[in-house]
């Protein structure tokens, strides 16, 4: 893909920074700019090559990205205590009741697992795509750190299912 469609399709206005005075620039029209060979800095007046543009932009553009998926994996992570909670609710019930919630139990057993497979699955996804990139933002760098502690807290989540998992199997 060219660099220059890189930005169509997304909701995020493209910025690129000054390498001389370090201030954001709008790209009003990116397209006009990639045609172009680079483009003045509306503050410092210093000419910006083509190439610095595209890569300011880009990295701009990747960590806005990973700061709004940051955000949504860090809202999941007490998702875990529901689904643990979900689970000892039908088992409790099963221990005072034999048999009548038996496949309440299983089929809670299994939304949880999937659901809980889903959220360790969403974190290792983002760190995968956002956990090497580098970057000099201290909101990234936090995001990181968050998105970390809740990729802790599903593989607890899971390891907690797995042992409701063979609990039930091998006691019922």
């Amino acid at each position: 893909m060219p660099s220059s469609t890189r930005f169509k399709y997304t909701d995020i206005t493209p910025f690129a920074k000054c390498p001389s005075c370090n201030r954001m620039i709008e790209l009003e029209s990116f397209t006009d700019t990639i045609l172009s060979d680079g483009r003045k800095c509306p503050f410092c007046f210093i000419f910006i090559e083509k190439k610095e543009i595209i890569s300011s932009s880009e990295k701009y553009l990747k960590t806005t990205n990973g700061l709004r998926s940051a955000e949504q994996t860090e809202s999941y992570a007490l998702l875990p205590v529901v689904f643990i909670l979900m689970m000892l609710e039908p088992g409790i019930t099963y221990f005072f009741d034999w048999g009548k919630y038996n496949v309440l139990f299983f089929l809670t057993l299994l939304f949880c697992i999937f659901c809980t497979l889903g959220g360790f699955l969403n974190t290792r996804f983002w760190l995968t795509q956002f956990g090497m990139f580098q970057t000099n933002d201290e909101e990234f760098t936090i995001a990181k750190k968050k998105v970390g502690r809740a990729q802790i807290i599903w593989v607890w989540a899971n390891i907690a299912i797995a042992v409701w998992l063979v609990i039930y199997i091998k006691f019922f």
